[in-house]
């Protein structure tokens, strides 16, 4: 696990216990393959779908993250993320705090979303390259990531269609060169 967040998590998880508080959260991201155990990169924020919404809570993690030099260090920019179907049915749980329940999702849905992320972002950006190789993509789930891009994110207008279709084709063999063989 990325080390240089498990002091601010600790810390997060003594205040919850001082508060007699709980909290659950969804982690997606690298931080995500780093709780799978896959990757060596760097990340300097937890990236959670669970919306945060608490201002005591808020606040709390602002403090930490002021602490430690990392200011949003545990955000919810994703909570608005198009999720694989049912993913909370394939969610993994990390029980190293006794005040936080952190949930992570599955290789294989981590592995979706880091390809519509290589979609969006593209070849200039070579994180979601990197941790789709730190993840050992196997054809197969490059088919089924790029299914599951294709058929959540393809917009409906046909000019735009055209448009995504080609971007589609283009990182298929872009990934494809990816694949653990």
């Amino acid at each position: 696990m990325n080390s240089d967040l498990l002091k601010p998590l600790s810390d997060l998880n003594n205040w919850l216990a001082s508060e007699e508080l709980d909290i659950q959260l969804v982690v997606i991201g690298a931080f995500a393959i780093h709780l799978h155990g896959f990757s060596n990169r760097m990340t300097m924020d937890i990236d959670t779908v669970t919306p945060l919404t608490d201002n005591k809570l808020l606040q709390q993690i602002n403090e930490i993250g002021e602490k430690y030099g990392l200011p949003r260090w545990l955000n919810d920019q994703a909570d608005n993320l198009i999720m694989p179907d049912d993913f909370e049915k394939r969610l993994l749980v990390n029980s190293d705090f006794s005040h936080i329940k952190l949930f992570y999702v599955s290789r294989l849905d981590l592995i979706k979303l880091k390809v519509a992320a290589y979609f969006y972002r593209g070849s200039n950006d070579s994180k979601d390259k990197d941790d789709l190789i730190s993840l050992k993509l196997t054809l197969g789930e490059l088919e089924e990531a790029l299914r599951f891009l294709k058929q959540k994110h393809s917009p409906d207008t046909s000019k735009f269609k055209a448009d995504f279709s080609a971007r589609l084709m283009e990182i298929s063999h872009e990934l494809n060169n990816l694949v653990q063989r």
